[in-house]
């Protein structure tokens, strides 16, 4: 057994989210990626990890370019962000995940017709 507590966190929350075997309770749901972190890297190893594991529920990842805010802690006053174009950037993400969300929707209604 792995002892790094944040693989055991994994774990358990795959666990919880892959079962019963294919019908998970994140099966078709539009998920939106975002890592954010006070390095350099913004998180891109979380996020490919967390990638992985939804794929594993069989999430719908809203396709886009990877969402990672790098030197996070330089963009916060009074913890709100303050940057206009990392701003712009989540609202744009935040659209992609609307978008996905109505197309689901759209396409369950139709099978629902």
């Amino acid at each position: 057994m792995d002892d790094d507590p944040l693989a055991l966190i994994k774990d358990a929350q795959y666990v919880w989210a892959s079962r019963p075997a294919f019908a998970f309770v994140l099966k078709n749901k539009p998920v939106l990626i975002l890592t954010a972190t006070p390095s350099p890297t913004g998180g891109a190893r979380a996020h490919a990890q967390l990638r992985e594991t939804l794929a594993g529920t069989l999430s719908r990842v809203v396709a886009r370019r990877q969402l990672t805010i790098a030197g996070v802690d330089q963009k916060l006053e009074g913890g709100r962000l303050h940057r206009p174009n990392t701003i712009q950037i989540l609202r744009d993400s935040l659209i992609n995940l609307v978008d996905e969300i109505k197309m689901v929707r759209s396409v369950l209604t139709y099978k629902v017709q």
